[in-house]
């Protein structure tokens, strides 16, 4: 099997993704632990912002990574899907960032520029296959 530079880049961030999902899913196990906090966020403000970082994470990057490695097997460039793949992770970090922190300016951000690689990802997808 041969693995195109297109396909290699989609994989390559899909797994740098997973990796970030992972990360916030830890750091809500790690509160919990800390705070005894074992169901629900127990009232405690930054243990609900943790879970909401990584649930938001966890209920995004799935529809992020799909259109990534669609296009990575369309073969649609490896320099385009590699400034695709650099835009998930920075939108999913600044969205987690904001969670996590004040600075909800940030994750509203992060948001939106998710729904956008979202958007255009899946007509990028259906312009290749109409073509």
């Amino acid at each position: 099997m041969t693995i195109t530079d297109s396909f290699q880049q989609a994989a390559i961030f899909s797994a740098l993704l997973v990796l970030l999902v992972m990360g916030l899913g830890t750091s809500v196990s790690l509160l919990r632990m800390r705070r005894g906090i074992y169901l629900g966020d127990g009232g405690d403000k930054g243990l609900s912002r943790a879970i909401r970082a990584h649930g938001n994470s966890a209920e995004h990057v799935p529809f992020l990574i799909a259109p990534l490695i669609i296009l990575g097997l369309l073969e649609a460039g490896a320099t385009p899907i590699m400034a695709l793949g650099a835009t998930c992770l920075f939108a999913r970090c600044l969205h987690a960032g904001g969670r996590l922190g004040s600075k909800r300016i940030f994750s509203m951000i992060g948001a939106t520029i998710t729904y956008f690689l979202e958007f255009g990802m899946s007509v990028w997808i259906l312009w290749i296959l109409s073509a």
